[in-house]
């Protein structure tokens, strides 16, 4: 019953595409299941997490995840960090747009073992994965680009804007967020780190781009 509800969304979820004109992302769709990647979406209740914590799990990896990040400027070196990185489809996405190093952070130890699995069937070599509480993760003063697709509450955007706070004051430098459908959009403005973002509508979801506020 389980791999026949699976394949009902999955035409579902390629009707939808094909209606959009999004023949790019159906391929992608496409050769993620021919190269055996598993990119699925969960549920917070099926992975056991706490909802003040976390979000339903779905990836958004793929052609418009490329697309706005090849139209940021990726200084060589740059590393991006994808905050609640599931199971690693945006990572594998932006491992191939210009970064020497991607690093994704996640709650779940499930979705760890599975973004693994998808690298390793890609044989990627810049992309990690760290398990944690992006609350409680503080490792920022490489980082030049974050990621999230609404991964967890405000409250948890708010400690990591306060743990990205003290990093800009260790090292000073220009960080650029990209936030796919940003429901903690008055948090982030609220934090005086950033600007208030340019939005865009290249898919289903708003998507903001901040930058860091020039002092």
């Amino acid at each position: 019953m389980a791999s026949a509800s699976s394949l009902v969304r999955n035409l579902a979820k390629a009707f939808r595409l094909v209606r959009r004109g999004q023949v790019a992302d159906l391929r992608y769709q496409l050769w993620n299941k021919w190269r055996g990647l598993d990119f699925e979406a969960v549920s917070v209740d099926d992975l056991g997490l706490p909802r003040d914590r976390a979000h339903f799990h779905s990836s958004s990896g793929g052609p418009t995840l490329a697309r706005v990040f090849k139209s940021l400027d990726i200084s060589a070196g740059s590393m991006a960090l994808d905050l609640g990185s599931g199971k690693g489809g945006a990572a594998c996405t932006l491992s191939a747009v210009g970064f020497a190093q991607v690093l994704g952070v996640e709650l779940s130890v499930e979705l760890i073992e599975v973004a693994r699995r998808n690298v390793a069937r890609l044989g990627l070599r810049n992309v990690r994965f760290v398990q944690g509480d992006a609350g409680a993760f503080s490792d920022y003063d490489r980082v030049t680009h974050i990621y999230m697709y609404n991964p967890f509450p405000c409250e948890v955007v708010q400690q990591v804007l306060a743990n990205l706070g003290s990093s800009l004051q260790r090292v000073p430098r220009p960080l650029t967020i990209v936030y796919r459908n940003p429901l903690c959009h008055d948090t982030i403005v609220a934090s005086g780190l950033f600007d208030a973002g340019n939005a865009s509508h290249p898919d289903e979801h708003v998507w903001r781009v901040y930058h860091r506020r020039r002092s």
